[in-house]
């Protein structure tokens, strides 16, 4: 017998196993690139926060501090949520690209 023969693989059952790994990883890509959109807009948001002066007359409390940036936060989620930066999008496409097709083009 050949030792090929005596192996117990399922052709479809190895086929689906592959389609649903490259989908969770799929998942994960498009999920990585999402929160990283957020992580910028919450960075821009920040500095753009940081470049405007204070008025001297209230100075603004730690937990004002704390509250705000909490709320830049949720508004940089929000904001990468309604895509319309496409940053994650950009990026999504160009991370899953095959290797083929990047070899062709010369990028390694």
């Amino acid at each position: 017998m050949n030792n090929i023969e005596a192996l117990p693989i399922d052709i479809t059952t190895a086929a689906s196993s592959i389609n649903k790994k490259s989908t969770q990883d799929d998942k994960a890509l498009k999920k990585a690139c999402g929160e990283f959109e957020a992580y910028f807009v919450a960075s821009m948001l920040k500095e753009m926060r940081r470049s405007v002066p204070e008025d001297g007359f209230f100075k603004k409390s730690e937990g004002e501090k704390i509250f705000q940036e909490m709320l830049d936060g949720q508004y940089a989620a929000k904001i990468a949520e309604s895509k319309p930066l496409g940053i994650a999008d950009l990026m999504y496409r160009q991370l899953s690209l095959p290797k083929v097709e990047k070899n062709q083009r010369g990028e390694g």
